[in-house]
């Protein structure tokens, strides 16, 4: 795989337009960004792909497109404000990708060029930790000072539905109720358990956990339809019940998302007895070495 290309590191002078710009609301200068990308851009100010895309914006011109979207006026009647939003990278098809610097959570949000600039969460949630997560496979890349970085990405697939396709009718709750088959790619070096979990971010109020399961064994790589995974713990699902509760949108409520997310973990999680979807994310938080995501749709009519 190419590897990225780290930028010099700037002059502070750089930094200026991210510190004071009266141009920006307060939430989006450079005091705000999440610490590691303000290290990260201290460090090396950005990284480029092979081909120059921005993986990671440098100080300059994080500064000079944010102010240039919320200039263009033609823009604000055209799409959602971007007021709540940091941009700070792009992949060189018109896809710009964002942070939301006035909530505290790992999201990172995606303006889809293909998509006349819908603004979308991106299906999988990053944590920042030095790390640059860049399409399938492994990105890995070094600093002007020699600190190597490493992101490992699990494939997670399943034999009865391709990644954002439908769930056959058997896995939701007016079929069989029983969970799909998945199988995944190996965990890295220094993974003590892992962790699958399958949430529903387009139910009616929270996210809603379909599957939770931790504690399962590194050297696993799957698991059989209607099956615990080996070593694994079942919690209560959103229906609460432990293990899998399948599909049950409203009637007419169009489809939903479910995300099947793999984590590979560094340390076992610690969770109270029936946790939230969010509380998930928390406890995995400083604890990922890897993960995969596998989404599929259902919807009842």
């Amino acid at each position: 795989m190419p590897q990225p290309l780290y930028r010099p590191c700037p002059g502070q002078r750089s930094f200026s337009p991210l510190h004071r710009s009266s141009r920006w609301p307060t939430a989006l200068r450079f005091s705000a960004l999440p610490a590691e990308l303000a290290a990260l851009l201290r460090e090396s100010n950005g990284i480029e792909g092979e081909y120059g895309d921005g993986l990671i914006w440098s100080a300059e011109r994080i500064t000079s497109e944010n102010q240039t979207l919320r200039a263009d006026a033609e823009l604000a009647t055209l799409y959602m404000p971007f007021d709540a939003l940091l941009f700070f990278a792009d992949v060189g098809n018109g896809d710009l990708f964002a942070l939301l610097p006035r909530i505290d959570r790992p999201d990172v949000f995606v303006w889809k060029a293909c998509t006349n600039g819908a603004i979308a969460r991106s299906s999988a949630r990053h944590t920042w930790a030095g790390r640059v997560d860049s399409g399938p496979g492994a990105v890995r890349g070094g600093s002007g000072a020699g600190r190597t970085a490493a992101v490992t990405r699990i494939q997670l697939t399943s034999a009865v539905f391709a990644d954002h396709a439908e769930i056959p009718r058997r896995y939701s709750g007016e079929g069989e109720d029983v969970s799909p088959p998945l199988t995944w790619t190996a965990a890295p070096a220094g993974t003590a358990e892992l962790l699958l979990m399958c949430e529903d971010p387009d139910a009616p109020g929270p996210t809603f956990l379909h599957w939770l399961v931790t504690g399962i064994d590194p050297w696993t790589g799957g698991v059989e339809e209607g099956q615990e995974p080996h070593g694994g713990r079942s919690w209560p699902n959103g229906f609460g019940r432990p293990g899998w509760g399948g599909p049950m949108p409203p009637p007419g409520h169009g489809p939903h998302r479910y995300f099947f997310r793999l984590y590979a973990l560094s340390e076992p999680v610690r969770l109270h007895d029936r946790p939230s979807a969010d509380a998930v994310h928390g406890a995995v938080q400083g604890k990922e070495l890897a993960s995969g995501t596998l989404v599929g749709t259902y919807q009842r009519l």
